[in-house]
């Protein structure tokens, strides 16, 4: 039967000591079992267990406890080894309350700054009176500053619900206009996890934001030629270019005799990176 003092370790999360300090219920080990391997059942008692990492399960399933996430030691500390770690989980506790606070007020100054700031008094705001949001509202924002930042560049900016995609030949390079989009990012994927991990900043908040923001750099015959002329002058083969039946863009003719290094180094030159990167003026 487990005791309040007892020692426990949760693999979980990287790994964490408890120790019991609480016991509610009648403790039936005997009961615990599992479905299959996977459903657990039985058991009766709660647990309170805090961790030397400052956290706390404050009622723990019996059956839980047994499981194989799970291990009880023999091993019992003392009431004062106890309350020590209890007390450093309530400051811990207070600690990040404080920090969440900090954080959310920080969060709103920055919002209200934006909000305020006239060097973005052409971008539209979110609002009760916004009948623009999320990717709509992004999307116009991108267009308004893309126009702004480069005049005699045609882009071209569609959304959806949820995504943005901006479309554009030569012109500048797809870092200096992601320099502006990426700001519109609501969060990213994370392909381990297979889940979409949402991220609210100051901007997004203020001026719309997507899940999904993609850009895509086109180019003419004349800029891809010059491109694949630069790769030529360091050693890499010619190639032919020519106008896409399809759209006219840029496309190279003999294909399968374009290496990855050698497809490497044509867009390096188009896309002012690698060895053609330029230092700022």
């Amino acid at each position: 039967m487990i005791q309040v003092g007892q020692k426990v370790y949760c693999d979980l999360y990287g790994g964490r000591n408890g120790f019991v300090y609480a016991i509610y219920g009648e403790q039936r080990p005997q009961t615990v079992g599992s479905i299959a391997g996977v459903v657990r059942t039985g058991g009766n008692a709660e647990f309170g267990i805090v961790f030397e990492d400052g956290s706390e399960s404050p009622r723990l399933p019996e059956t839980i406890l047994y499981g194989v996430q799970w291990k009880v030691h023999d091993e019992l500390v003392s009431a004062e080894v106890v309350q020590f770690w209890r007390d450093y989980a309530a400051s811990e506790k207070s600690r990040k309350e404080a920090e969440a606070i900090k954080k959310a007020e920080e969060f709103k100054a920055a919002v209200d700054t934006l909000r305020a700031n006239q060097n973005h008094a052409a971008l539209q705001q979110t609002g009760p009176d916004t009948k623009a949001t999320g990717g709509k509202l992004a999307a116009i924002n991108i267009r308004r500053q893309l126009k702004a930042v480069f005049p005699d560049v045609k882009f071209s900016v569609k959304s959806s619900y949820d995504s943005v995609s901006i479309n554009w030949t030569d012109g500048p390079t797809k870092a200096q206009v992601e320099a502006i989009t990426n700001n519109y990012s609501a969060g990213y994927f994370d392909g381990m996890e297979d889940i979409f991990n949402f991220v609210h900043s100051p901007w997004n908040t203020v001026f719309g934001g997507a899940k999904y923001i993609t850009t895509s750099r086109h180019h003419t015959v004349e800029s891809m030629t010059e491109a694949v002329e630069a790769a030529h002058e360091k050693g890499y083969p010619m190639v032919t270019v020519k106008a896409s039946d399809f759209d006219g863009r840029a496309v190279i003719v003999e294909e399968r005799n374009v290496e990855y290094w050698h497809n490497k180094a044509i867009y390096d030159f188009l896309e002012c990176t690698g060895e053609y990167e330029q230092s700022p003026a």
